[in-house]
């Protein structure tokens, strides 16, 4: 009976046993100590398809498991147990679970509505159409604001809310480059 291991994915080893033995888990597993000084306890074991044969928990039984009940030849592979942690990133998002959800974002003008339209254009167009709405009213204020302060005071009015007025105002005249003879 022979055991062919593919030792970490990539080196392939053949193990034999005795043709009137049973040999079990342990016993491969102690073969492959001896070759590769890998201990017992550290080794997992798979079948070719990727079962394993080897678990924490009930190890004793595990290791008791025939490997040839039905074949002279199985495949199997080797790899190492994993130091295990406390965990890394999922209980980091477990424990912001509900900070990560107060956070959520009010923004939605760059999504579309049903029509295909962006929110942002339709509410820039809501936006447009009250203006415009209200135009007559401003025009109807800005009538009696004449009447009520005359010409004068609303150039005076408007000089000073005007930005370009007070550029013409504020505006220090440029030197002019001396000339060279």
């Amino acid at each position: 009976m022979e055991a062919i291991v593919s030792i970490f994915g990539s080196n392939s080893v053949a193990i034999t046993f005795p043709e009137d033995s049973t040999p079990r888990l342990h016993d491969l597993k102690q073969q492959l100590c001896d070759l590769y000084q890998i201990p017992v306890d550290e080794q997992r074991i798979q079948t070719a398809g990727g079962l394993p044969l080897s678990s924490s928990s009930e190890q004793e039984d595990v290791d008791q498991v025939l490997l040839f009940e039905d074949a002279e030849l199985k495949y199997f592979t080797l790899s190492m147990r994993m130091a295990g942690g406390k965990g890394g990133f999922g209980s980091m998002l477990r424990a912001q679970g509900g900070r990560m959800n107060s956070q959520k974002t009010t923004n939605t003008e760059a999504c579309r509505d049903l029509s295909g339209r962006r929110i942002k254009t339709v509410n820039e167009a809501k936006k447009m159409a009250e203006y415009v709405r209200g135009e007559p009213e401003r025009k109807r204020a800005r009538k009696e604001e004449i009447v009520l302060h005359g010409n004068t005071g609303l150039r005076m009015q408007s000089s000073l809310t005007n930005p370009r007025s007070r550029l013409k105002r504020s505006r220090v005249p440029l030197r002019q480059p001396s000339r060279r003879v």
